[in-house]
C-alpha cells in the first residue's frame, strides 16, 4: 500500500481522532453567566420591614433621593404611605420611625404576599386612582411611566443592599404574575385592563413584572425552578429547554445533565448569549469540532463536556431580524457528552438549531419542558402581535412548563390568560408588553 492510500485509510478509520481538538475552560465559554447571572431565592417580602430602624430609614431616604426625579408627582401617595415623612415639600426621614409609617409598609407587604386582591383594592382607594392623577399619568411618555413605576417599587422595597432589593422585587413580580394570570384571579385583572380609571395600577403591575422578570431579570434563575428541574432530572426526565440560548451553566451546576435545547441561535442576539455560544454550536474543522472539550470545576466535582456529534440535518430556516434583514441558517444538531472526573458518562446536552414548533410543546414521555419568562410571553402572543405561531388552545389539559424566573410552573390556563391579556393590552390598555424584543 502506498503512502497516499495509507493516509486515506487512516482518515476513514479515525476521522474524528485525527482532527485537531479545542479545549476550553468554563470561564472562556460561560464568563457572562459568572459575571451577571444570579439564582434568586424565595424571599419573604416582609423582611424589608424587619431591618432595624436606622437601617430601614437610611435605606428609605437614600432610595427616595436616588429616585426623586421620577417620583415627585406621586408625593400625595407617598405622603399617605409614609405618614407624611415624604410630602409635597420634600422629606423628613429621621429617627425615630413613626409607628404608622412602618405599619403602612408592613400592611402593603402582607397584602402582596397573602391577598393581592386586597392590595389592588387598597390601591384603588389611593391617589393612583385619583381622576386628576389618572389623566396626568395618561399624558406622560411611555418611558416616563416606566421610570415612575420602577422608582415607586424601589422605594416601597427600599433596602440598604442592592442585591436584597433585587431579590425582594423578583418575589414581588412573582406574586403579581400569579394574581394577573392565574385562573382564580384573572377575571379581576382582566377588568383592570379595561378600566381606564385604574390604568396607573395596571401599569404598576405590568412594569414590575416586565422589569424584574424580563428586561433586567431575563438572566436570573428562580431557586424554586432549579429545584423542580433537579427533582425531574433525578427521576430520569430529560429537560427540553425551549429557546434556551447558551443558558446551560446553572443547569450543569445543579447536576442536571440531560438537556435538549431548541433554539435558532440568531447571530443578532449576542447580548443574550454567553461569549462561547458559537463554540457550543460548532467547532472548527471539517467535523464541526467533534472531540472539543470544556472543563467545568464546581465546588464538589469537576465535569467535562466533549462534543460527540455535529451535523447539519438538512434544510434551512429564515429569520427576520429587528433591523429588517432576513437571514437563512442551516438547521443543525450538536451533541455534547457530559462525564465526571473519572470519565463516567453523566448525560448529554443537545442543541437543535431551529425555531420551536407546535409539537415541541406536547411533551414526550419522561421529558420536562423549560422556558424563560421572556420567551413564555412570545409563546402566548397571537401571530399578529409577532408571536411564535403556537396555538395555546391546542395544548394538552395537563400541560406544564417550568419557567426560569417563576416559582411555580405554568399550565395551559395561564398561557391562555396571557394570550387574552396580550390582545386587551394591544387594543385597550396600550402599554408595554411583558416581553423584550431580542432580535
Amino acid at each position: 500500500m502506498n503512502k497516499k492510500n495509507f493516509y486515506l485509510l487512516l482518515l476513514t478509520l479515525c476521522p474524528f481522532s485525527c482532527t485537531p481538538h479545542t479545549s476550553r475552560s468554563a470561564q472562556e465559554v460561560f464568563r457572562k453567566w459568572f459575571e451577571c447571572q444570579l439564582v434568586m431565592p424565595h424571599k419573604d417580602i416582609k423582611t424589608t420591614i424587619d431591618q432595624d430602624d436606622q437601617t430601614f430609614m437610611e435605606a428609605l431616604k437614600n432610595t427616595y433621593q436616588h429616585n426623586s426625579a421620577h417620583i415627585r408627582h406621586l408625593a400625595p401617595l407617598l405622603a399617605k404611605l409614609t405618614a407624611h415623612h415624604i410630602n409635597d415639600h420634600g422629606y423628613t426621614l429621621t429617627l425615630p420611625v413613626a409607628p404608622l409609617l412602618k405599619a403602612n409598609f408592613a400592611n402593603l407587604y402582607h397584602l402582596i404576599a397573602n391577598d393581592m386582591g386586597g392590595f389592588v383594592t387598597l390601591l384603588k382607594g389611593s391617589y393612583l386612582s385619583n381622576s386628576d392623577y389618572v389623566q396626568r399619568e395618561a399624558g406622560l411618555s411611555y418611558v416616563n411611566n416606566i421610570d415612575t413605576h420602577i422608582a415607586l417599587m424601589q422605594i416601597l422595597f427600599a433596602n440598604h443592599k442592592k442585591s436584597d432589593q433585587m431579590e425582594h422585587l423578583f418575589s414581588v413580580a412573582n406574586h403579581f404574575f400569579q394574581y394577573c394570570f392565574s385562573p382564580a384571579t384573572f377575571p379581576a385583572f382582566e377588568r383592570l385592563l379595561l378600566e381606564k380609571e385604574h390604568y396607573p395600577i395596571t401599569r404598576m403591575l405590568y412594569t414590575t413584572m416586565w422589569y424584574n422578570l424580563s428586561s433586567d431579570g431575563w438572566k436570573f434563575w428562580h431557586q424554586a425552578s432549579l429545584k423542580a428541574l433537579q427533582q425531574k432530572a433525578a427521576a430520569g426526565y430529560r429537560i427540553v429547554y425551549i429557546a434556551g440560548g447558551s443558558d446551560i451553566y446553572q443547569l450543569l451546576k445543579a447536576g442536571i445533565y440531560n438537556v435538549t435545547n431548541i433554539d435558532p441561535q440568531l447571530p443578532s442576539q449576542p447580548a443574550y448569549y454567553t461569549e462561547g455560544w458559537e463554540f457550543l454550536l460548532k467547532g472548527t474543522g471539517a467535523y464541526g469540532g467533534v472531540g472539543d472539550t470544556i472543563t467545568l470545576p464546581f465546588e464538589t466535582t469537576t465535569i467535562t463536556m466533549q462534543r460527540s456529534a455535529y451535523k447539519e440535518i438538512g434544510g434551512t430556516f429564515k429569520a427576520r431580524l429587528s433591523s429588517g434583514k432576513t437571514i437563512e441558517i442551516p438547521k443543525s444538531l450538536t451533541v455534547w457528552t457530559i462525564a465526571d472526573s473519572n470519565g463516567n458518562k453523566l448525560g448529554e446536552y443537545t442543541i437543535e438549531r431551529r425555531f420551536c414548533e407546535q409539537h415541541d410543546f406536547h411533551a414526550q414521555p419522561k421529558t420536562q419542558l423549560l422556558i424563560s419568562f421572556n420567551e413564555l410571553h412570545f409563546v402566548s402572543l397571537p401571530s399578529f402581535l409577532n408571536g411564535w405561531n403556537i396555538d395555546t388552545t391546542r395544548l394538552p389539559e395537563d400541560f406544564s412548563i417550568i419557567v426560569k424566573q417563576l416559582a411555580q410552573p405554568v399550565g395551559k390556563a395561564i398561557l391562555n390568560n396571557m394570550h387574552i391579556a396580550s390582545i386587551l393590552s394591544h387594543t385597550d390598555f396600550k402599554y408595554l408588553s411583558l416581553g423584550t424584543s431580542i432580535n
